[in-house]
């Protein structure tokens, strides 16, 4: 006897990988009212850009993995690990270790080739170099 109804998600990946474009527009929905939640609310600048690094990082990978694997858990790690650092010190640096750790465990795991490791590494910088930018950042 067969089950039938909606399958259970069991792993939020191979959502992203049978529809990124789904995830685009997932990530507008959810991610853009918690911004104007935290601009309202008037929260710590540098959480509001941790928060819009995250979501532009997470649209822009959805965007790109329609014609190209990027590894979304390594630019997310990255964006965090960087904006870690930024809001609370330099001390949180040591967050860095977690880089190389899920890069080699995505290798291993066969899940992504070296090019998509790096790809979502360097994507993740370009965002937050792009937004400290525009927002004029000052170290």
């Amino acid at each position: 006897m067969g089950r039938r109804g909606a399958k259970l998600l069991v792993d939020p990946t191979i959502f992203l990988k049978q529809h990124p474009r789904d995830v685009i527009i997932l990530g507008a929905l959810f991610g853009l009212p918690c911004l104007l939640i935290l601009v309202f609310t008037k929260a710590p600048s540098l959480l509001l850009y941790t928060l819009l690094a995250l979501l532009a990082t997470s649209l822009l990978v959805a965007a790109i993995y329609t014609f190209y694997r990027v590894s979304y858990h390594l630019a997310a790690v990255t964006t965090l690990v960087i904006m870690a650092a930024l809001t609370w010190g330099r001390v949180f640096l040591v967050l860095s270790a977690a880089i190389p750790l899920v890069s080699w465990a995505k290798y291993r795991l066969h899940e992504h080739s070296p090019l998509q490791i790096v790809a979502g590494i360097a994507l993740a910088v370009a965002v937050i170099v792009i937004i400290l930018y525009l927002i004029d950042f000052n170290f």
